[in-house]
């Protein structure tokens, strides 16, 4: 690799990283829907384990994207905008790691079937920031972009609605306090992690706006 393009940062490093990191983010989200059977299941919270080492894995992802940060001159996005979104991308996994752990230790029984659809609709975003990150690297690509982000617009528009009918529901219906206070909390985080992945996708089009 010559000089020039250490200096430059041309060498698709940054663009591997921001792919692992979205990756990563992808992999914890689809990891909802296995501790869901657990926790229905009345089986052993395996999956924790699995949340933790891939929210590890995306934590060195994003440090060695600031090491290399701290290493080129000149980077293939600008630096404020990779530093933004290497953040934004590690927020997802680490607030799925929350998520799970909050399922795993909340008062039984819990309503699956419901926590389910907002777990998958998380699923679904970490997903398609997957693939707007992936379009990063071969340079702008508005249409395809703004198809994207509009496909993670509705995903959150939907569970936004969804998420109104759950709290209904949880205020008429008579629970125990502390069944009451889990579910508010994982509907919260369910809520996050859907936020977070719309704010890593807002970051990608505005890296595609600047660049193009």
């Amino acid at each position: 690799m010559s000089l020039l393009h250490k200096l430059i940062g041309k060498d698709g490093r940054f663009f591997d990283l921001l792919e692992a990191s979205a990756a990563m983010a992808r992999e914890c989200a689809g990891l909802l829907p296995q501790l869901l059977e657990e926790i229905a299941a009345d089986e052993p919270a395996t999956t924790l384990e699995a949340f933790a080492r891939t929210r590890a894995r995306d934590k060195k992802i994003s440090n060695d994207i600031y090491e290399g940060l701290s290493r080129t001159f000149v980077t293939p996005i600008e630096r404020e905008d990779m530093q933004a979104l290497t953040r934004a991308l590690y927020r997802i996994p680490k607030t799925v790691e929350k998520l799970g752990e909050r399922l795993a230790i909340s008062p039984r029984p819990l309503p699956i079937e419901i926590i389910a659809k907002q777990a998958n609709a998380a699923k679904q975003a970490a997903a398609i920031v997957e693939k707007m990150v992936a379009t990063l690297r071969h340079g702008p690509n508005l249409a395809l972009a703004r198809e994207l982000n509009e496909s993670l617009m509705t995903i959150e528009n939907d569970a936004d609605h969804s998420l109104v009918d759950l709290l209904r529901d949880l205020y008429e219906i008579d629970r125990p306090a502390r069944v009451m206070f889990a579910l508010r909390d994982i509907y919260d985080l369910c809520e996050k992690i859907i936020d977070r992945s719309r704010d890593a996708g807002a970051l990608v089009m505005t890296v595609m706006l600047k660049t193009s």
